[in-house]
């Protein structure tokens, strides 16, 4: 899977607020499930105070979905 191309523009900036790389190569399906964890993560070091972390984990929600079905 490659992120710049696989990616649609809405994944890819995403994964670039979190400072995340987008790179034109391929991911491999350590990669990716590195990029899930990274997600995973960014997540859980929110605070809960004022559903920070419930509005995070549902904006990151499809992208997380799309990269497992992707990692097998």
């Amino acid at each position: 899977m490659n992120f710049k191309i696989d990616l649609a523009p809405k994944y890819q900036n995403l994964l670039t607020e979190i400072n995340y790389p987008v790179l034109d190569k391929e991911y491999s399906k350590d990669d990716i499930k590195n990029c899930i964890n990274y997600i995973a993560e960014h997540c859980m070091s929110l605070s809960s105070k004022n559903n920070i972390l419930s509005d995070e984990i549902l904006k990151f929600n499809d992208l997380m979905k799309f990269l497992i079905k992707n990692e097998k």
